[in-house]
Formats: structure tokens, sequence, C-alpha cells
């Protein structure tokens, strides 16, 4: 009776099943199975990470290079100097902790060190932080020089290891290569190997053989993201005539219209 009853309900369910939903589910299956062939069929693959160029061939790693060197590292950790005293000018105990490995550091010329230890020595001398404005804007100069140097040390490397692979790994593919850029959302506009390869390849619009992977810092999950941007574009050429019309949101044009004619209160 029970087994009778099961065979029923199933029976049933499946007559109600909405058609639609089944079209649904085949597209989403569908766009699964594409990703994953588009993922399987790319050509070789630069994804920028962090310190590192990596070059994925058939989603395997294949070869990587340093491209930030320890000099770079000592740039930006001298950068953040003047940022952590202005994030820590209420505490007497982080300033003086700052104080202290500052002075540990051997003196240089980057126009940071001098500066902020005459600074936390008043304050800390004081009990008191004041002109703490007028520090950070006296350290505009020797931050962006710091960013200058720091960029160039990244870009020379990524050039020198690029130009080799480009050579020696990537002659006969070099037209088919994609490159995938690594990133966090507030460094994104801007990014160095980002401005790199728009030069390199010539290519400004993501979704062709250039993409950006915001917080995706696990590559597999960036090299996804690249073979969504090849169904999608491939998509949006075939309905839309615009390979780039899927790499925004699909309703985007019928919400400025609705709202162009519906004005909202402010």
């Amino acid at each position: 009776m029970l087994l009778r009853y099961l065979l029923i309900t199933t029976c049933c369910l499946a007559a109600a099943a909405d058609p639609l939903l089944e079209i649904d589910a085949a597209f989403h299956r569908a766009y699964a199975e594409a990703r994953a062939g588009a993922l399987a069929r790319q050509g070789p693959v630069l994804v920028v990470s962090g310190d590192s160029l990596q070059l994925y061939r058939g989603g395997t790693l294949a070869a990587e290079a340093v491209i930030r060197p320890p000099r770079y590292h000592r740039l930006k950790g001298l950068s953040h100097v003047p940022l952590a005293i202005r994030l820590a000018a209420g505490d007497r105990g982080r300033l003086a902790s700052l104080r202290e490995n500052l002075a540990a550091l051997e003196p240089g010329t980057d126009g940071v060190r001098a500066p902020s230890l005459a600074f936390l020595d008043g304050a800390l001398a004081r009990g008191e932080v004041s002109g703490l404005d007028a520090y950070c804007a006296a350290m505009r100069g020797p931050l962006e020089a710091l960013a200058r140097e720091a960029a160039a040390l990244e870009l020379e490397a990524m050039e020198r290891e690029v130009r080799a692979w480009r050579r020696d790994l990537l002659a006969a593919d070099w037209d088919r290569v994609r490159v995938v850029v690594i990133g966090s959302h507030m460094a994104r506009e801007g990014e160095v190997g980002w401005q790199f390869f728009t030069r390199l390849l010539g290519e400004a619009r993501e979704g062709g053989r250039l993409v950006f992977a915001e917080e995706k810092w696990d590559p597999r999950e960036a090299l996804k993201l690249l073979a969504t941007h090849m169904v999608d574009g491939d998509l949006g050429r075939a309905f839309f005539g615009d390979p780039d019309r899927m790499h925004r949101d699909v309703l985007a044009p019928g919400a400025r219209i609705w709202l162009d004619s519906h004005p909202l209160p402010r």
C-alpha cells in the first residue's frame, strides 16, 4: 500500500512539474558543461597573482616566476609606516611600538623614516598627538616616490619574464595567450599587471584576452572565471551582436528604461 502511494505521489509530482523550471535546469547544466569545455580547450594562460606570474597550459601550472623582488617588499613596508601612524594615533602603546621598530631599521634615503621618527618622538614626549594632518601631508611626496619605485620594480620583472616566456615557451602560441589578473577590489582600477597587459596586448576591454579576477586568489577559480568570460562572450556575440553584452547585467537596459520613465524622489 505504501509503495503504491509513493508511486502515485511521484507520478503526480512529475506531472505537475513546471516545464519552465525543467528548461532552466537544462540551461544551467548546459552552461556548466560549456564552461568546462572552454576551460579544457583554452590555450596558454598567464596569471598575475600577487608576487608571482604563472603560466598555465590545460589548467596545469607549467611555469612560475617571482615579479616582486625583496626590494619591493621593503618599499611596501616603508610606505605603511605613515599609514600605521595615522591609524594608531589614538593608542600610545601602538605608537611606541611603531617607534621602536622604526628606530631598529637602518637609516635610508626613503624620506619616511627620519620625519616619522621625529613625529613619533614628539607625540610620545608630549603625551598627545598633534599636527597629524600636517605630518600626513608632508608624507605625500615620499609615499608617491616609494610607489613609483615599487611599480617600476614589478613592471621590469614582469617584462623580463614575459619576454623570456614568449621567446622560449610561447613562440607558437602567443596569439592564443589569454591573461588573468588577480587583484583586490580597492586596487582594481589601475592595477599594475592590468596596465602592463592592456598595453602589451593592445586590448583594454575585459572579456577578450584579458580578464580581471577580483578577490579570486585561488588560480583555479580565476581560470574558471576566464572560461565564464569565453562562454558569455560567445552568447553575447550570437544573440546581441556584442561579445561584451553578457558581461553586464542582462536587465540593465530594461532597468534604465524604467528608471528614466519613473523619476525617483530625492
